[in-house]
């Protein structure tokens, strides 16, 4: 029996998430039509990390949305307004 060919996975486009670690971890970031669920405990930076994402969406001139249903806007951003990667302009 001859070897099996290697088949090379399709290389799909990818949405830069703007966070250089987890772009790297993704191989270049997330494939562009994947629907991403992000979970974990209370203080673990779910909000931190979408919103991070979001705002380099928006200085890429992406457009982009954001819904919580529970956290006000004003708490989100008291939240962010600490983060380097915050831009008032954004909003």
């Amino acid at each position: 029996m001859a070897p099996r060919e290697r088949v090379e996975p399709e290389e799909r486009e990818r949405c830069i998430t703007g966070i250089d670690g987890l772009d790297n971890i993704l191989n270049g970031g997330i494939p562009r039509g994947n629907t991403v669920l992000v979970t974990g405990s209370v203080g673990t930076g779910k909000t931190s990390l979408c919103l991070e994402f979001l705002v380099h969406g928006a200085i890429a001139a992406e457009n982009s949305l954001y819904v919580s249903v529970t956290e006000s806007s004003e708490k989100l951003l008291t939240n962010i307004i600490p983060y380097d990667f915050f831009d008032r302009k954004l909003i």
